[in-house]
């Protein structure tokens, strides 16, 4: 992997370390209650200082009515009742500073230096969607793009600074923000406060409101996938009584192909006023230098609006009287709700069905809108952390019946399932400031075959928890699982970024919340835990629940309070009248609490389709969903058992056996289980750490274990509390077998995620070792991509020992791999490539890279044929295959006291793992360096395959293009063996000095180069497409590249109108070989912003443990040989160094389609870059009734028409 496409990677991935810290930071923000950015020359209208001096210098300010200030500590200790608690006000935020100009602009500045030297400067408007007239559809999101592109400030930020900067918006607000390095004289916040000025001080002008509402047609096109569809429908369903239902921010086309300036200008005058603005700045800076520049610049922005005479400002306070906008906070949409539990809510479930042939599984939303209630007391936090608890309870249940599977017979050893009821489940309570209400919602997805079983354990196991409540053990699991995730919230609230910090105070601002030190939470959390009790969580489950009980559920609820009170038993005809009086009154009021349901129907047409259900008409009719949720809601319930959660993985008689084992084994070999290796040694040939020149961790240190594992391990600072450790096992999908009737295809894959499924070993249960884990903060995922097996898995520092019981076990072999486990691996793969079949984009790339490769299977989707022929004994081989100590490597980073420290639980848990080698058959493939699948094609026979037509079913035009060839690996190699990095024989005339050779002979030039190269790429394609010609939104190129593989490939992509997609392609092409001819220079500033822009995102990952244990992976692999210590350090200084001409060197080895190719619309070959690549126009079509939407129909090529199935 290349150091900077691991962000994304990491970031996306489930139940890592990374997204448990943003987790906790989206936690944090709830109890508080798209303009792409490049470089491009320009310079401001009026200089710097002339701004300044007519800036209204030294007005006075009164602070922002939103920010809740208080600066009163919390007690030590407060009494049992909740009442006291609601009179105790939380601390607002240390060091918070905020005001209001005369003009009305409210502004907040926070001192944060995480990370070091950065700054980000956030303009929120309070105008989205919602606010839009009628006729004014879409105008919020394109007032967005003309009022900060080609903004002339932004323009000299972006050139002078390299800053980052974005646009958004969205149902209630807009938002603008840039985020760069603090310079002296905070030079660079001056410009990013001149930008965001500018924004509200917009001049429209015709040619720049042509190109961004070309910008965003092409942007509508881009994001109207099947999940935008879906969402949209939801959202729909969810807000059917208000105009979110109607206002989604992309907006109609008719509207945005019809406004002219003036109507940009009319709207941009309603709400683009400092009254209706709130700025937010946080960063590494001097706060009383900050508020002067405020003042200064954004003070000279004139307090203007619409009058209130003009008809449509008319039409819009119209709009706004009486709604939550005007009535609660002036960040909420302006809307009404239905709200649960009121007279206004009906008297029957509304049931919404959105049916499309694009959706490939089925999914139902229930939900339930209650008002917001601001987080601003100590009762408020008790609230919210009771809610979390019943969240947490209901979540784990779904977790563990979501397990079960119906099987066809218990007792065969081989997987015979019919799959499990839920491909996902979620059960969430959150308060939505976009949304102006608190939602809770009910989210599942499940196979189409099993949706009955899907709506009946949901609705009942939510019923169950609103009658039954959780137990006594329960409670005191969750409490402490909660205070352990708040403490480690607390212990990294230094590394807080700055975006994080935005949001949590954009989301306090919305909701009139306290914005809340990590600190504080923790002590309130403190506090309210001490007193809470069961009692208080079970009338809340009932309360979150409620509108899918029955009356019946309700008395039963009641009765069972009574009588755990001291009430005497009903003996007398009064007494019956009154029980009977108040069944009723339960009834009345529970007809006020109906769910909004909404169910994601799939179609199948009667031909074509996918796996069991090709060929096979699949529809779900209202009548049906209601008789199974009504079936679900009347079915009798009992209260379920507890599960007993081990205190520890490994009993002390389990911990006994293995220092036993360790001491022996060190007796056998005459020497020490654990031993430090490295690069370095001092003056007595002891190995020392590496330096890393990572502030956050700056040495690694490596060992070699006895019995053949590689450790390297980081102590790291960056996530106080917090650490990381990944196996990586050289092996993965090309370990597979494609013969033999492809019995073995996704083998590796789905022998993976079967493993994460599992997770049972002796003594535990799947279950116990599942809650165990969740009690303590330990995820785990296990996956498999092209080259290696992997198992992360993050955890609190203080559970290092956990988390290698966990590696021992797996590496042991010892967890099981059970049948049902398998079945919903299955499954998983099987609902992932119908996601691919169903989805324009993933289409066309899988049939470029299928092209590419030959058809290989290891590349592509594991489709239903492959998967049934997989069985549990052939997974549990390939699994075990890679679960071998030899070739193996581990990495831990995290926030331990020392090495030293630690080396106690390495030895025990991980040197006293008995050594095992790969079978040789496996190892063979496991440590060769083999070329990159490829698709040979003869010269003198080839057909070339460029601006072939991908037809894609769909019933809304939409269209995109691609090109995609070979490339080299991140470490250079090439598919034939050889390499880009200079060599004497070829490149000794074309690079004579000394330094070019010394810089393009370093182990680390491709990787490094190929990071900027990509990002400067992304630039041109972005300027030549859109900003030149007008065809898009969007444009990119990714490197798709190895480790341990010859070669590589490329992909470069952009989406556009299906009128317009063949001449984008063509201006791709073109742009891409402009640049690699040299017609198109890459300049020096061009490369030194690319630099940045890479190196920052770089440094933002560092802090993060899983990110350190990316980049260590490898480093004592055999299979990558050119990986070493030096790897952290150098990858910067490398880094630093390349220049236009090295990048220039790089992209020759980058085949391009030929011009010929290019000219001829791909009807005539241009030689052999024409072999190595391929391209396409992927478009969708609604002119076939007999096909079924997100089938390919088929493949169109210049030379001739016909149909390649593509077997999804």
């Amino acid at each position: 992997m290349e150091w900077e496409w691991k962000c994304a990677g990491i970031a996306a991935e489930r139940g890592s370390c990374t997204a448990a810290w943003r987790e906790s930071a989206r936690r944090l923000a709830a109890l508080h209650g798209s303009v792409r950015a490049y470089s491009a020359a320009g310079s401001l209208s009026a200089g710097l200082a002339s701004d300044a001096a007519a800036a209204k210098a030294g007005a006075p300010v009164s602070p922002a009515p939103e920010i809740q200030i208080c600066t009163t500590p919390l007690p030590e200790q407060i009494p049992d009742d909740n009442d006291h608690a609601a009179s105790v006000p939380l601390p607002s935020y240390p060091g918070l500073m905020s005001g209001q100009l005369p003009n009305g602009l409210s502004y907040v500045i926070l001192r944060n230096n995480s990370p070091s030297r950065r700054v980000e400067a956030h303009l929120e408007v309070f105008s989205g969607s919602a606010d839009e007239l009628e006729h004014e559809q879409g105008l919020a999101h394109v007032v967005e793009h003309v009022s900060y592109m080609g903004n002339s400030a932004r323009e000299r930020l972006l050139s002078e600074c390299a800053a980052q900067t974005n646009a958004y918006t969205d149902f209630h607000h807009t938002v603008f923000y840039a985020a760069m390095d603090t310079e002296p004289g905070h030079r660079s916040l001056k410009l990013a406060l001149f930008a965001l000025k500018e924004v509200l001080e917009a001049r429209v002008g015709a040619a720049r409101l042509d190109k961004e509402r070309a910008a965003v047609l092409s942007e509508m096109g881009m994001v109207n996938t099947i999940e935008y569809r879906t969402e949209c429908a939801l959202l729909a369903a969810l807000h059917e009584e208000n105009r979110l239902s109607v206002r989604f921010p992309i907006g109609l086309e008719q509207c945005i192909r019809q406004w002219d300036v003036k109507d940009v200008t009319a709207y941009h005058s309603r709400h683009y006023c400092p009254s209706n603005a709130f700025l937010y700045i946080v960063g590494d800076l001097d706060e009383a230098a900050a508020q002067t520049l405020v003042n200064q610049i954004m003070g000279g922005v004139q307090r203007k609006r619409t009058p209130e005479s003009a008809p449509e400002r008319s039409e819009y306070d119209a709009i706004v009287k009486g709604t939550l906008k005007q009535t609660q906070s002036r960040a909420f949409p302006p809307v009404i709700h239905s709200f649960v539990g009121t007279e206004e809510q009906q008297h029957e479930p509304r049931l919404r069905v959105f049916r499309h042939a694009l959706l490939h599984g089925f999914s139902l939303h229930v939900f339930a809108k209650s008002p917001i209630i601001p987080t601003r007391s100590l009762a408020d936090v008790r609230r919210a952390l009771v809610r979390r608890i019943v969240s947490a309870a209901l979540q784990i249940r779904f977790n563990v019946i979501s397990r079960g599977v119906m099987t066809d017979s218990s007792d065969s050893d081989e997987e015979s399932s019919n799959g499990c009821a839920f491909n996902f489940v979620e059960f969430v309570q959150m308060d939505s400031g976009r949304e102006a209400c608190s939602v809770c919602s009910l989210d599942m997805i499940s196979a189409r075959n099993m949706w009955k079983e899907a709506v009946f354990l949901g609705i009942t196991e939510m019923r169950r928890l609103g009658m039954f409540g959780i137990s006594e053990s329960e409670l005191e699991r969750y409490k402490q699982a909660v205070f352990q995730d708040i403490y480690q919230l607390a212990a990294q609230a230094d590394r807080i970024s700055n975006a994080e910090h935005v949001q949590g105070l954009m989301d306090a601002v919305a909701l009139q919340s306290t914005y809340l030190h990590p600190a504080h939470l923790l002590h309130a959390t403190e506090l309210a835990l001490t007193s809470l009790t069961l009692d208080e969580v079970n009338t809340a489950a009932t309360e979150m629940c409620r509108h899918v009980m029955t009356p019946e559920d309700l008395e039963l609820v009641m009765h069972s309070g009574s009588e755990s009170s001291s009430e005497p038993s009903i003996n007398s005809d009064p007494e019956l009248e009154l029980q009977r009086s108040r069944t009723e009154a339960i009834r009345e009021e529970q007809l006020t609490y109906m769910p909004i349901v909404a169910a994601c129907v799939p179609l199948t047409p009667e031909s074509g389709g996918n796996g069991a259900n090709s060929g096979a008409n699949f529809d779900i009719t209202e009548e049906q969903l209601m008789a199974e949720f009504r079936r679900a809601q009347q079915e009798p319930l009992a209260s379920g058992g507890d599960v007993v959660v081990p205190d520890a993985l490994l009993d002390a008689e389990g911990k006994a056996a293995l220092l036993e084992n360790a001491r022996r084994m060190e007796l056998e070999l005459r020497a020490l289980l654990v031993t430090a290796i490295g690069r370095r040694t001092d003056e007595n040939g002891v190995p020392v750490p590496e330096p890393t020149g990572v502030d956050s961790a700056p040495f690694v240190h490596q060992f070699a274990l006895a019995n053949g594992l590689r450790l390297n391990v980081l102590p790291a600072v960056g996530q106080p509390g917090r650490a990381h450790v990944r196996l990586a096992v050289p092996g993965g999908r090309m370990v597979e077998q494609t013969q033999h009737n492809g019995a073995q295809v996704g083998v590796v894959a789905v022998g993976a995620r079967t493993l994460q499924e599992g997770g049972a070993f002796a003594p535990w249960s799947r279950q116990q070792v599942e809650l165990f884990c969740v009690d303590n903060l330990i995820q785990v995922e296990i996956s498999a991509s092209l080259e290696f097996f992997f198992v992360d898995i993050g955890f609190p520092s203080d559970m290092l020992a956990a988390a290698l019981v966990l590696l021992n076990r797996i590496l042991e072999r010892r967890v099981v791999l059970e049948s049902d486990a398998l079945a919903r691996a299955k499954q998983a793969f099987e609902q992932a490539a119908g996601e691919v079949a169903r989805s324009l984009e993933d289409s066309a790339v899988e049939q470029l890279l299928s092209q590419l490769c030959g058809a290989d299977p290891r590349l592509l989707s594991i489709r239903p044929p492959a998967l049934s022929k997989l069985s549990r004994h052939a997974v549990e081989a390939a699994v075990h295959g890679h679960l071998r100590t030899h070739a193996s490597e581990i990495s831990l980073a995290g926030d331990f006291a020392s090495v030293d420290a630690i080396l106690p639980d390495i030895r025990l848990y991980l040197g006293s793992i008995a050594a095992s080698a790969a079978p040789p058959s496996f190892a063979e493939h496991a440590r060769a360096i083999v070329p990159i699948p490829c698709a040979e094609r003869a010269t003198s026979k080839a057909q070339p395959l460029h601006f072939q037509e991908l037809r894609f079913g769909d019933t809304d035009e939409r269209a995109a293009a691609f090109i995609a060839g070979e490339c080299f690996s991140w470490w250079g190699s090439l598919r034939d063996g050889s390499s880009v990095m200079y060599t004497k024989e070829r490149d000794a005339e074309t690079c004579s000095d000394v330094e070019t050779r010394a810089r393009r002979s370093h182990p680390l030039f491709a990787n490094a180069a190929s990071a900027i190269l990509q990002e400067v790429l992304n630039r041109r394609l972005f300027s030549a497409l859109r900003e030149t010609e007008q065809l898009t939104y969007d444009a990119k190129f990714n490197i798709l590249g190895s480790d341990r593989l010859l070669g590589a490939y490329y992909l470069a992509e952009v989406t556009a109108s299906p009128e317009k997609v063949s001449r984008a392609l063509q201006v791709m092409m073109q742009t891409l070989r402009d640049v690699q001819q040299g017609r198109r220079k890459m300049l020096a500033d061009n490369v030194s912003s690319a630099r940045r822009t890479v190196l920052a995102r770089h440094s933002a990952e560092l802090d993060k443990n899983a990110y350190l244990c990316e980049i260590c992976m490898g480093m004592l692999l055999d299979c990558i040989p050119n990986k070493d210590a030096s790897y952290f350090a150098e990858l910067v200084s490398v880094a630093n160094e390349i220049t236009p001409d090295d990048l220039l060197f790089l992209l020759q080895f980058v085949p391009l389609p030929s011009e010929t190719s290019q000219q001829s619309k791909g009807t005539k070959s241009g030689g052999d870059q024409d072999l190595r690549t391929v391209s396409c126009l992927a478009v969708t079509t609604s002119d076939a009734p007999s096909a079924a939407p997100g089938v390919v129909l088929d493949i169109v090529t210049p030379m001739r028409k016909g149909t390649t199935a593509l077997g999804h």
